[in-house]
């Protein structure tokens, strides 16, 4: 209880040196508490770009549910729920209900990104914190890779977009409680995805599939290769999404053989040539094509065929699934891209839970002849490791080394880790 304590005075205090103490000592109770306690303060002081998806959502509540009545927001709830919302609003309920209760009810939008960050951080650390707890014994290099690849492949920055990746993390938590524990109470996180992003229709389809069919390990290992191997067969599933209005609105809007505006501005951005190469190569999705061929190899091992638990083995077939429905839809490029990360986090999560399990029987360096595929894949992704130690110069506050509370003054007191740096050295 005393280290409990000192990590939480240190929490209030200097949340990041907080985090590293939660972090580092073994001893410490309550360490989900604490980590959420460090997400509300990443929330409070996080840097918002105007561009980005959150800060419109935002800007959003406040300026729609400041002085809406509780009968305009009956009305509204039903709009969204019958697809007919005004253009203005979102289709997700998750935002309508989060903006109702902090600018309407609290009258409290300040705290709209640290409940946000709250959330998602319930799910980014519930999930991490599972698959470290299955390591039996001395865990293997094997499972750091893809342990710190889960880690860091959408982090606590992914909060900015307030609904996309947390529902990606809400899916996965539910998910992989639900494999373990066979408890049915996590099936609700399964299901509510599609309330917090319209898109989880769709991209939540695969892992629904896995789930109710159970791992059919050859089948979906042929058709992930398949669809990864195959050329132009983007437009595959278009017909099906445009057969509703909603949907042929929306796959219009992120569909690059239309023209249209949203998705050249995208396919341009993500084209450009970045100001450092690690931001380049995330930009273009380079570390899923380095999963997807590393799992063309990983799938010609037995592994997955005879080796996992049923578990594991369903993790990675909604991830297999997912990227062969990804592959299928390119042409729809913010679900392509989007399903290809949720696919990817549900991929590693089954491969940190399997190495976790069998690490002693696996060779522990990653140096070994027999471990090449291993050392292929972390050498490719060492870029995105780079770029989360870069990104989060960008997105976390220098206050958060010590009194976030000035935020309280106004959100133009912040001043990013980075921009402190840029300081001393120019």
């Amino acid at each position: 209880m005393q280290k409990f304590k000192e990590a939480f005075v240190l929490t209030l205090i200097t949340p990041l040196f907080g985090l590293l103490y939660t972090v580092n000592s073994k001893r410490v109770k309550y360490r989900f508490g604490l980590l959420l306690l460090f997400t509300a303060f990443y929330g409070f002081t996080i840097y918002i770009d105007p561009a980005v998806d959150g800060y419109r959502a935002k800007e959003s509540a406040i300026t729609y549910y400041t002085d809406m009545s509780t009968s305009d927001f009956v009305s509204l709830t039903k709009q969204i729920v019958t697809l007919q919302s005004p253009s203005w609003a979102y289709n997700d309920l998750y935002v309508h209900f989060l903006a109702f209760f902090l600018v309407k009810v609290l009258q409290l939008p300040i705290l709209y990104f640290p409940v946000v960050a709250l959330v998602y951080g319930y799910f980014y650390f519930g999930t991490l914190l599972e698959v470290r707890r299955s390591v039996e014994g001395k865990a293997s290099q094997l499972f750091w890779l893809f342990f710190v690849s889960l880690l860091v492949w959408k982090s606590l920055e992914g909060m900015v977009t307030v609904r996309t990746y947390t529902g990606m993390w809400m899916l996965l938590y539910g998910y992989l409680k639900f494999q373990r524990t066979r408890k049915k109470r996590y099936l609700i996180f399964v299901l509510l995805p599609p309330f917090v992003h319209f898109g989880y229709f769709v991209m939540a389809l695969p892992a629904y599939v896995a789930l109710l069919v159970g791992p059919r390990k050859i089948l979906f290992s042929l058709l992930f290769a398949a669809a990864f191997l195959a050329p132009n067969q983007g437009n595959v599933l278009s017909g099906v999404i445009n057969q509703t209005k909603l949907g042929e609105q929306k796959s219009r809007s992120y569909d690059v053989s239309t023209g249209s505006e949203i998705a050249m501005d995208i396919a341009k951005k993500q084209n450009a040539e970045g100001k450092i190469f690690v931001a380049g190569f995330v930009r273009v999705q380079n570390h899923v094509l380095a999963l997807k061929a590393f799992l063309l190899v990983f799938l010609l091992l037995p592994h997955y065929r005879k080796h996992m638990l049923k578990a594991e083995a369903s993790l990675l077939s909604a991830g297999l699934l997912g990227f062969a429905l990804a592959d299928l839809m390119s042409s729809v490029i913010a679900v392509h891209q989007r399903l290809n990360l949720v696919s990817s986090v549900f991929v590693l999560a089954a491969l940190a839970l399997y190495f976790a399990r069998t690490g002693a029987s696996h060779k522990q360096s990653l140096f070994a002849s027999s471990n090449v595929p291993y050392l292929a894949l972390f050498v490719a992704l060492t870029p995105l490791y780079i770029y989360f130690v870069l990104a989060n110069l960008v997105f976390i506050d220098f206050y958060m080394v010590l009194l976030p509370y000035v935020h309280f003054l106004g959100d133009d007191v912040g001043i990013t880790i980075r921009e402190v740096i840029r300081l001393f050295l120019f």
